[in-house]
């Protein structure tokens, strides 16, 4: 009811989104755009006592569902038998997953914040294979502030503050086998992961 009265629209002074992708599509659906502002979320993330050198997995973590990419994830995976990848959460699909995923794959269960930081913290890096729009990503931020790449799907907000080659790596949502690609040049590479994760711990201290 208040949103066929047009309460939202006129009853607030202002509008404040987690990203420029949301404000545009506030405008698109005929919000005042001079109502809306953008204010990113910041990547806090918790200091480990120690730092910790990268292993040699790649990282997922996240709800495991069809709405975030795991099976173009699981599909990637299969195309690369030499990159380890760790899955850390839950999800309706976990079951599922676990059943048809290759041996380069296992699941580490839910972690809590801290044991979540150490394990973004030594992945060479994250793979975010979101298939549906994401409002900021905060998590790939976090990861990114630890020091880790991100290969994220070109979708969202997600482009906002992932530079394609500078610091991760972006992916058209849903296709495997770009994001195969990126996960080879990414894992075959030390000096180029050395630089986006740089660049990356960079760009995360400006949120």
């Amino acid at each position: 009811i208040a949103g066929k009265l047009g309460l939202f629209k006129n009853g607030a002074d202002i509008f404040i989104t987690p990203s420029e992708f949301l404000r545009m599509q506030l405008i698109k659906g005929g919000f005042p755009p001079e109502k809306i502002i953008s204010v990113p979320n910041p990547a806090v993330v918790e200091a480990n006592e120690k730092s910790h050198s990268k292993e040699d997995y790649a990282a997922y973590s996240g709800r495991i569902s069809v709405e975030k990419g795991i099976n173009t994830l699981i599909e990637s995976a299969k195309d690369n038998p030499d990159i380890n990848i760790k899955i850390a959460g839950d999800g309706p699909l976990k079951k599922e997953i676990e059943s048809k995923a290759p041996s380069n794959v296992t699941f580490t269960g839910y972690l809590n914040k801290h044991e979540l930081g150490i394990f973004l913290e030594k992945a060479r890096f994250t793979i975010f294979p979101t298939i549906c729009y994401e409002t900021f990503g905060l998590a790939a931020l976090e990861a990114m502030a630890y020091g880790t790449p991100v290969i994220a799907s070109d979708i969202g907000a997600l482009p906002e503050f992932i530079k394609d080659g500078v610091d991760g790596y972006l992916f058209s949502p849903g296709n495997s086998e770009e994001l195969s690609e990126k996960m080879r040049l990414l894992w075959n590479d030390s000096s180029l992961r050395d630089k986006f994760s740089e660049n990356a711990k960079i760009k995360a201290a400006h949120y």
